[in-house]
């Protein structure tokens, strides 16, 4: 019965307050505050006029109630109690100057209102906010009490010891049952507020639980990509290439190997786009910074693509001193490197040829990948970064996968540089990478 009854007492609170899925904690505060302050209200002037205090207070305070039912009306059903809050606080200091005044100063029961009302305005205002409601409660106090103390005058006593007894006792009351309704609210909210807390906890346990059991599956397909997929590919490239070599005289057999050869280079450089650009996004892994030779890791990226550079008689000028390291990652810088030589392959004519270098500053290290290819218009370098583009066919109709000038700018990034790429028609393209010597991050 007692668990009924709890469930339709916050049902009640809801209706009457509003949802805590809704409105905020503060909000629903302010809602309480307003609606039993009109109560309060009608009680206090019943109370005033059964003791016989001043009938100007008892104006004012039906005055407040009417105050009160409209700062209820904006909180509740408008959700705009931050902007009457201000009023809600000042309106209720003032009337609470005049019951000072009208009903014995310090000699009746008006302290302890005040206090029972910095307790509320601490419930409905932010954190950031306490210090200075507070002081304009005190401040209150203040004048309340100078009032009392240089113009005694004009505080109205009461008539009879009698009636300050009777005032005294019903303030209590009413002031208790003010304070035991107002603690029952929090504790209620608080068991509202406690029970999202654990459903929102267990859904978030729930959707770690499924992206743990997504990420196991997805690390289950970069396996089945990297080995059972790769592995054969390569192989098949690797008999096509020895197979190339023995039928030199085939004009027509040579150009078929050579098609294969040139959709197996297209088919593992895409797929090795995809593994890195997909763990790239999908975890966003950190990179492992180390200093490493990058002159080994050229050679390395150019003995992958030597084949297709050979084909199209592209000539290769190496000018990264043997002996120059670096701080990054090797690898995603490895996929750099691959991804910018296999592109100036690709849109140089035969015969062209690709240089690289490299140097230092003080700040970073600097690479240049420059090709005398046919280059691009300014329109295609602005597009270049900013979509997933369509890929271009080379000058000798090599395709591409579209990931990799997308995927070198994100490692590059990632490893704290930037990259700067400048071309022109028919002249080439020349690309900068920059790395950051110290630090993690290399501003432009």
């Amino acid at each position: 019965m007692l668990a009924i009854a709890e469930i339709k007492l916050r049902k009640l609170f809801s209706t009457l307050f509003g949802d805590s899925a809704d409105i905020i904690f503060e909000n629903r505060l302010f809602n309480i505050s307003t609606l039993v302050g009109v109560f309060l209200c009608i009680i206090m002037i019943v109370s005033n006029l059964v003791v016989g205090i001043n009938n100007i207070l008892n104006i004012a305070l039906a005055f407040l109630a009417g105050l009160y039912c409209v700062f209820f009306y904006y909180g509740r059903f408008k959700n705009r109690f931050r902007a009457f809050v201000p009023y809600y606080i000042l309106s209720t200091q003032f009337l609470l100057i005049m019951a000072w005044i009208f009903n014995s100063g310090s000699y009746g029961p008006v302290s302890f209102i005040f206090i029972s009302f910095l307790l509320v305005t601490i419930g409905i205002v932010p954190v950031n906010q306490h210090g200075k409601w507070f002081a304009v409660v005190l401040i209150s106090y203040l004048i309340a009490f100078s009032i009392e103390i240089f113009m005694p005058g004009y505080i109205k006593g009461y008539e009879s010891i009698e009636q300050r007894h009777l005032d005294l006792i019903l303030t209590f009351f009413i002031a208790f049952g003010f304070a035991y309704f107002f603690i029952r609210v929090l504790k209620i909210n608080y068991a509202i507020e406690h029970q999202m807390a654990l459903k929102q906890k267990q859904l978030i346990e729930n959707q770690n639980a499924y992206l743990e059991n997504a990420n196991l599956v997805k690390d289950r397909l970069f396996s089945v990509l990297a080995h059972d997929l790769r592995s054969p590919l390569s192989s098949l490239k690797a008999m096509i290439n020895v197979f190339e070599d023995e039928i030199k005289e085939n004009y027509e057999m040579n150009e078929i190997a050579h098609a294969i050869d040139q959709r197996l280079t297209y088919n593992l450089q895409l797929l090795d786009d995809l593994m890195l650009w997909s763990k790239s996004q999908m975890t966003g892994s950190k990179m492992m910074k180390t200093y490493f030779n990058l002159c080994l890791v050229f050679k390395d990226s150019y003995e992958i693509l030597k084949r297709n550079a050979e084909q199209k008689q592209v000539a290769f000028e190496n000018d990264i001193p043997d002996d120059f390291q670096i701080l990054a990652d090797a690898n995603s810088i490895r996929a750099v490197l691959r991804n910018l030589i296999s592109n100036a392959i690709k849109f140089c004519m035969p015969g062209g040829k690709v240089k690289l270098s490299a140097f230092e500053t003080d700040k970073a290290y600097i690479i240049n990948v420059v090709d005398n290819g046919v280059g691009m218009s300014a329109e295609q370098t602005n597009k270049l970064f900013t979509e997933l583009h369509l890929s271009t066919d080379g000058t000798l109709s090599e395709r591409g996968s579209g990931l990799g000038l997308l995927l070198v700018k994100d490692f590059i990034e990632q490893n704290g540089g930037y990259l700067s790429l400048k071309s022109s028609s028919g002249e080439g393209t020349s690309v900068e990478i920059y790395l950051p010597k110290e630090g993690d991050l290399l501003i432009k």
